[in-house]
């Protein structure tokens, strides 16, 4: 396994991280070796999304705890995701998830995506703005991605389970907000839904390190359906992950009506569908997209062309249908009023 990245100091962070993965956890006994509480204020599910997980391949390949590609080639710790950029004012909350001592820190890096920054711009701060504590045991955790100005704590300082940490943002090696939380033992990355007691080749293992209340919580939610909106021409992925691609009205000469996504946790054989009513209930357009391969966040939009010389006024309604056979199906609706309110 991978140890703690060179350089690491009071005031330094340094690891190399991604997107995220959909994950899977199950209640087992006895206790985890170091109980582990999820790691920020959000709801699994429902407003943040485990969307990318350990690479526990050794080589050069890609295997996430359940034997899947959920992950990206070294990743070294499990990745909560955000719907989107505008959720950074939301302020979420990241806290500590188990008791300690804070051993280094990093603030004051921007919340800016590598995309737009590029990777030169945080080489050697890939972690960001950042936390990392000690543990009792041997154990490390470390928290990356942090909003700039957020950090509270200091070296040296002793923190308790549930402690304020910081705020999930879009510092590092990132191009979508999410925090990074990564675990060690002696030194060693432990992926939290196997544990270090061994079990079976594909899954969680016989010891996950998350405590009761986090393995309540941490279910496989995969495939994840992040966001939707409409838009009245081409979308552009860096303002759907921004939150700003959704329009609530539109000109009904609008040359273009369109549905966009974001999606997570997308494996091969999912489906994702896209449909547009008008304000009587009839569809504009219906269009379907199948997964060919693991993509850890994908993002779609399919529309029509205006054919006549203009909308017909009112309330159009999208969905969005996400499914993969055998799971319940995940579903969006959005509207956008085109033309006047009379």
């Amino acid at each position: 396994m991978r140890g703690w990245p060179a350089g690491f100091a009071l005031a330094g962070l340094a690891l190399a991280s991604a997107l995220a993965g959909g994950t899977q956890a199950a209640h087992a006994d006895p206790p985890s070796r170091i109980p582990l509480a999820l790691p920020l204020d959000c709801r699994p599910g429902i407003d943040c999304w485990v969307i990318n997980h350990v690479d526990l391949d050794p080589g050069p390949g890609r295997r996430d705890y359940r034997c899947g590609s959920m992950t990206d080639d070294g990743h070294n710790g499990t990745g909560f995701g955000l719907s989107n950029l505008a959720r950074l004012d939301d302020h979420i909350a990241v806290r500590a998830a188990a008791p300690g001592v804070v051993v280094g820190i990093r603030d004051g890096m921007a919340d800016i995506s590598v995309a737009v920054a590029g990777p030169k711009s945080v080489e050697g701060h890939e972690c960001g703005n950042g936390v990392r504590i000690e543990h009792d045991g041997g154990w490390d955790t470390q928290y990356c991605h942090l909003k700039r100005g957020s950090v509270s704590v200091e070296p040296g300082q002793p923190v308790a389970t549930g402690e304020y940490l910081g705020a999930v943002g879009l510092s590092g090696m990132t191009e979508y907000p999410h925090l990074l939380f990564a675990v060690r033992k002696n030194g060693e990355v432990v992926d939290p839904f196997r544990g270090i007691d061994g079990g079976p080749e594909c899954g969680p293992g016989m010891v996950p390190l998350w405590d009761d209340g986090a393995r309540r919580v941490m279910v496989d939610h995969a495939p994840i359906l992040l966001d939707s909106g409409f838009a009245s021409g081409p979308v552009d992925v860096r303002e759907a992950e921004a939150g700003t691609a959704g329009l609530a009205a539109a000109g009904t000469d609008a040359a273009v009506l369109v549905l966009w996504a974001r999606a997570a946790g997308i494996e091969p054989g999912d489906v994702m569908m896209f449909v547009i009513e008008d304000p009587d209930g009839g569809k504009v357009t219906k269009d379907l997209w199948r997964a060919d391969k693991t993509r850890i966040v994908q993002f779609l939009y399919y529309g029509k062309r205006r054919t006549v010389d203009a909308w017909a006024p009112g309330v159009y309604i999208g969905h969005v249908i996400l499914k993969r056979e055998g799971r319940p199906a995940r579903g969006r609706t959005v509207s956008i009023r085109l033309g006047s309110r009379q």
